[in-house]
């Protein structure tokens, strides 16, 4: 968090390669981080990276069930940087199913 609040996203980045594979990073640990690539780094495509990691090993879900068994996306305790990443990872996700949309 430290790396992150001074703009040092970089260190951050390198931080939580190095330390992931030891230490399961948790859902503030990520939120920190895109927050600081995005805001501090503008690294877009880095932040997607870390998102989309997150979201394929279980450790965070942007989806939710209603009440008819139709998903929706949950945003509501993601932090605006995330939730922007998370759009832009679910749009590029059917760009890539539906390339002529």
């Amino acid at each position: 968090a430290v790396c992150c609040s001074s703009g040092a996203w970089l260190e951050a980045l390198e931080m939580y390669e190095k330390y992931k594979t030891e230490i399961t990073p948790n859902f503030v640990t990520i939120n920190t981080l895109i927050i600081a690539l995005l805001t501090k780094g503008k690294q877009v495509e880095l932040a997607a990276n870390v998102y989309q990691e997150a979201v394929n090993s279980s450790q965070i879900n942007h989806w939710k069930l209603q009440d008819d068994n139709k998903e929706v996306m949950d945003l509501h305790y993601f932090s605006t940087s995330m939730a922007q990443i998370a759009v832009y990872s679910v749009l590029n996700s059917l760009l890539s199913i539906h390339p002529r949309w």
